[in-house]
């Protein structure tokens, strides 16, 4: 019979820290995301996710920070945006858009983490690549791609995070609550109660359509 390893864990760590690979990493950190909400990432949550030492990432990442990098960027990937030159540009933006909010709203810790760390990657890359690419199959010139493309994602960044309903506190109000709470303010506010009905329909998906659509149309103020 042959003797017990005298230091099995030791060993353990080594095996784990040869056979993990950075996709490895990578996914464990988007389920530690994902489970938090992007509030619990550290280098240890990380490797506990993945049964191993914390010392056995820094193989493969520098940073917890290049992990949050590496997991938003593998994220961005799954939109594989591409256009259909079939298709009117400011539909094909309009798709592109709405695609972008409802992968945000599905994994909201992504939100705050772009708007930190804008430029995660080769895949961020890609997603800037097809806006901008059809911006300028629209008529845009330099300057106004880029107007385009940033006002677009100010408005995915802001719906996204308006609707993502894990993205609030346990006591953030309700979609319905919000609505109530507008229409309870119009007394004495004249605008407020004119548009309270809109207001109150925040949500509704036609309003992103027509935000992208405006931008797109009003291409004549993007030029120059």
């Amino acid at each position: 019979m042959a003797a017990p390893d005298p230091v099995p864990s030791a060993r353990k760590r080594r095996r784990t820290r040869n056979g993990l690979g950075r996709d490895d990493i990578v996914a464990a950190a988007r389920r530690v995301l994902h489970d938090t909400d992007g509030r619990a990432l550290t280098m240890r949550a990380v490797a506990d996710a993945l049964g191993a030492s914390p010392m056995a990432l820094y193989t493969h990442v520098r940073s917890k920070e290049e992990i949050v990098d590496a997991a938003v960027d593998d994220l961005l990937g799954e939109l594989a945006l591409v256009d259909d030159i079939g298709m009117p540009p400011a539909d094909v933006l309009v798709g592109f858009a709405l695609r972008h909010i409802a992968l945000l709203r599905a994994e909201p810790w992504a939100i705050p983490a772009l708007l930190a760390r804008p430029d995660p990657g080769p895949n961020a890359a890609d997603v800037g690549e097809a806006y901008l690419g059809v911006a300028f199959r629209a008529g845009a010139d330099d300057r106004g791609a880029v107007d385009l493309f940033t006002g677009i994602l100010a408005v995915v960044y802001g719906v996204a995070g308006f609707l993502a309903p894990t993205a609030a506190p346990a006591a953030g109000q309700s979609a319905d609550e919000i609505a109530e709470r507008i229409i309870g303010h119009t007394v004495g506010r004249a605008a407020t109660a004119r548009a309270a009905s809109e207001l109150a329909d925040f949500s509704d998906e036609s309003r992103v359509r027509r935000l992208v659509s405006g931008m797109v149309t009003g291409l004549s103020a993007f030029r120059g």
